[in-house]
């Protein structure tokens, strides 16, 4: 007689709780079903769709809110590197009616089909916040390592090489 598990066959086993998702149908192990907070209850319970299911609906949502998914991207980006709030960049872009601080122009830098926002220009060792700059910018002062020397050096450069 061959030896068995006790627990391979129970019900109880690792292997045979199954749960039946809401969105597909199919019936599949307890583990493929996320945890999620429940508020009513005030615990984590498990999902009624299976992991996979969850995966594509917050892809086909993501796909159909792209501008809502990109700005709340730029918001948190923001907060994180700046401590800037979405509020006080809208004042700042309000302050500067829309233009870069250094040549006073609009951005013009698109990313893919988008019109890119002003950047943030900041110190880097400081960390404080200056004003907003166009991308050929704030490119520009970050090659030039933020330096006002180099900047000078540089616009001598161009002013010696003018074409007369």
């Amino acid at each position: 007689m061959a030896e068995t598990n006790p627990t391979e066959n129970t019900f109880w086993g690792p292997d045979e709780i199954k749960k039946r998702c809401s969105r597909c149908g199919k019936s599949k192990p307890l583990a493929d079903f996320p945890l999620r907070f429940h508020r009513y209850y005030g615990r984590k319970c498990r999902s009624a769709r299976c992991t996979e299911c969850e995966r594509a609906e917050a892809k086909s949502w993501k796909n159909k809110n792209l501008d809502r998914v990109r700005e709340c991207r730029r918001r948190i980006s923001r907060k994180s590197k700046f401590g800037m709030t979405n509020v006080q960049y809208r004042k700042m872009i309000e302050s500067q009616n829309g233009l870069c601080a250094i040549c006073g122009n609009p951005e013009t830098t698109t990313r893919g089909r988008r019109l890119k926002e002003l950047s943030v220009d900041h110190n880097h060792e400081t960390g404080t916040v200056r004003e907003l700059l166009c991308a050929a910018c704030n490119t520009g002062i970050g090659l030039l390592k933020d330096s006002p020397e180099l900047l000078r050096k540089a616009a001598v450069y161009l002013e010696k090489h003018a074409q007369p």
